[in-house]
């Protein structure tokens, strides 16, 4: 609604609004000057009814635009409450949840027309009433000149000329008051907008161009909580990964992996302790060098609604694409037997997030895209749960080769795709309880050998 609705309510209050304001206030700005040059005694009314206008207009000016802030955020709601039922569809059909979605979707559906109701109360009581008091002092006019009780004689023809003057100024001043409404509204809106371009950017202060990266990650003693008020998601970890070794992390859903690989391409700082790249701390690398050495697989795969090609060499879309570069990519990714199928081939347009594709296609797709980037450090999570077995082994093979050379942290749930890392790490609460090998955990024991048991029962 900020990047739609709320842009389009600023648009016309920048336009059409103000060509009214700016027009029909020179026009009210002139009437009051010939009425006054016309009969100074006759115009003393307004400055009585100044102020209790100025009054009115501030009063429902503040209104309107509570009311427009409210009506943007309940039209937000609608469109939440309409995106989550339509994606998840599936869902709502096996579980019957129809009747509770209809009743989320009607309660937002009644937030936002009791709001709009209010919005167009107050401005249809808002106009009438302006032209009332206007109606009021021309009435008041009319009645002073026919009574004689004027302290100077006006002429029939300036009476005239008077009452004419304000029959103009009355439109004026009426869309003047309307256009107040579509003026608050833009306001309101223009407030949801700055607030979201205001949010602070990425900081980067880094000076550091990392080229020709070999891959050695350490963390040292790092920290990090979500939230000033929530609890440590990760506790002192300190671990240590060589250039181009294989590194798997493993615990119960919740121990810390996801946050603690979110850290490496700085989707989030840590709140204590440090990261090094190559002996090079990550708040001194430039974001954007310290990406272009990451290449990403996990398990919630996103894909463009684009063609193949430009979602397997993403991120250079713009520039001259190799094809022979994406189709290897695609070969060793498994993915090349479905899209050689296509009419298309690699420039099929593959639909909003993939959704022509098979979840094992799109997964096949994804790690087609990290094998075309061939970053140095190659960051996997999961990446062959959505595969049936078949595939799962030919893109084994495909990671192996790929895998050669550069630095891989694998989040594994699956502890039978990690026999062969050089090194695992094992965390808990957030906290590295124990390292090393398949065949040197298991005789410790300890942490991992008892999710091995829990996996293979043995």
């Amino acid at each position: 609604t900020r990047l739609t609705s709320d842009t389009g309510q600023v648009a016309g209050a920048a336009t059409e609004a103000v060509i009214v304001l700016v027009s029909d206030s020179i026009k009210v700005v002139f009437q009051v000057a010939l009425m006054f040059y016309l009969s100074f005694w006759l115009s003393l009314g307004f400055f009585v009814i100044a102020p209790v206008v100025a009054v009115l207009i501030n009063a429902v000016s503040g209104r309107l635009r509570r009311i427009s802030k409210n009506i943007q955020e309940s039209t937000g709601a609608v469109l939440d409450v309409a995106e989550e039922v339509i994606a998840g569809h599936d869902v709502v059909k096996v579980f019957g949840g129809q009747d509770y979605e209809k009743k989320r979707f009607f309660k937002a559906v009644e937030r936002n027309r009791v709001q709009s109701m209010k919005l167009v109360a107050t401005r249809e009581v808002n106009v009438p009433l302006i032209q009332l008091i206007v109606a009021l002092v021309m009435a008041g006019v009319v009645f002073i000149v026919v009574s004689g009780l004027l302290p100077q004689a006006i002429t029939p023809g300036d009476f005239t000329a008077y009452m004419i003057a304000m029959s103009i100024l009355l439109p004026s001043v009426k869309r003047l008051t309307a256009v107040n409404a579509v003026l608050q509204q833009g306001i309101a809106s223009g407030i949801r907008i700055f607030e979201f371009i205001d949010e602070l950017t990425e900081p980067d202060h880094g000076d550091v161009v990392l080229t020709d990266c070999r891959g050695r990650i350490r963390y040292r003693d790092v920290r990090f909580r979500y939230g000033a008020d929530k609890d440590e998601a990760l506790r002192g970890v300190t671990l240590d990964i060589q250039p181009g070794s294989m590194a798997a992390l493993v615990g119960k859903s919740g121990a810390g992996k996801s946050t603690l690989v979110g850290l490496l391409p700085r989707f989030y700082e840590p709140s204590g302790g440090e990261i090094m790249i190559d002996e090079h701390p990550l708040a001194r690398i430039r974001r954007q060098s310290l990406r272009a050495q990451i290449a990403y697989v996990g398990q919630d795969i996103t894909l463009f609604n684009d063609s193949v090609k430009n979602n397997i060499a993403y991120g250079r879309a713009g520039d001259a694409i190799d094809t022979q570069a994406v189709i290897a990519a695609a070969r060793r990714a498994y993915a090349w037997e479905f899209i050689e199928r296509w009419p298309d081939g690699i420039d099929t347009v593959i639909g909003e997030d993939g959704v022509l594709l098979s979840g094992g296609q799109r997964q096949r797709l994804a790690i087609a895209r990290a094998l075309f980037k061939d970053a140095p450090i190659l960051i996997l999570d999961e990446a062959t749960s959505a595969l049936d077995t078949e595939s799962e082994k030919y893109i084994q093979a495909g990671l192996e080769t790929l895998m050669r050379g550069r630095t891989t942290v694998v989040i594994a749930h699956r502890l039978s795709t990690i026999k062969k890392a050089d090194v695992i790490f094992v965390l808990a609460d957030g906290a590295l309880v124990e390292s090393g090998g398949h065949e040197e955990l298991l005789a410790r024991g300890g942490a991992y050998a008892a999710l091995h048991r829990l996996q293979f029962g043995a």
